[in-house]
């Protein structure tokens, strides 16, 4: 994992570990892990309804000192609400209050007062230049990547903070949406990032169908099996 990572991440999760079950031997936790080691994977978790999805991901993610941002699809989303809602999730402060930053570089060796932020981020996909007055502007930088928001914004936080991209139940999303999402997918596997796409095993062609090009780069771990 390239960037940052966390000492003691994301006990408020609220995952029991203490009463956690491993299956088979701890078959799926390695799968998973390892689609995730996988540069520009996507990690297809599925399985029936109340098989665990969430706690196995939620477990290898604390395991590996990383925490979700997870999109929980429906009819109603958009294409654009769909990369908003993760990218609201982002809390600098908090990342920044469990990790040391100081020393950390950011993309192209850039350096902004060892500090990730909102005008980090816009400095990144070129939306301002990286000055004092950017750092002072937080709240201004994150409306405007929230306006216009994209799997772009994403890519930087993927690579250098310790965060994963979920996305729950993507079966539901309209097939309009699914498709719009799934074509801009290639902006993951071209920044080799990984992600996981949780859903139930025979929605698990959707992604294929929604982007051809993406069938290569799918790792399904399915939970029906244990």
């Amino acid at each position: 994992m390239s960037g940052l990572r966390v000492r003691e991440v994301f006990k408020s999760l609220g995952l029991p570990t203490s009463t956690y079950v491993r299956r088979d031997k701890g078959k799926f936790e390695r799968e998973l892990s390892d689609a995730l080691n996988t540069k520009g994977k996507i990690a297809l978790l599925t399985g029936p309804s109340k098989t665990g999805k969430s706690s196995l991901y939620l477990h290898v993610l604390s395991d590996r000192q990383q925490a979700p941002l997870t999109v929980r699809c429906d009819q109603e989303l958009t294409t654009q609400e769909f990369w908003r809602r993760a990218l609201e999730q982002v809390n600098f402060e908090r990342i920044a209050s469990e990790t040391d930053t100081t020393q950390s570089k950011v993309g192209g060796g850039a350096k902004l007062g060892g500090k990730f932020g909102w005008a980090w981020l816009a400095s990144l996909t070129g939306e301002v230049n990286v000055s004092t007055e950017s750092q002072s502007a937080e709240g201004k930088f994150r409306e405007k990547i929230l306006a216009q928001p994209s799997p772009t914004h994403l890519v930087p936080i993927l690579k250098n903070l310790p965060l994963v991209l979920v996305v729950e139940d993507f079966h539901y999303l309209t097939e309009q949406v699914k498709k719009s999402v799934f074509q801009q997918w290639k902006t993951f596997s071209d920044n080799e990032v990984s992600v996981i796409v949780v859903g139930t095993t025979h929605h698990a062609a959707d992604l294929a169908h929604a982007n051809s090009d993406l069938v290569g780069r799918i790792a399904q771990i399915d939970l029906r099996k244990s």
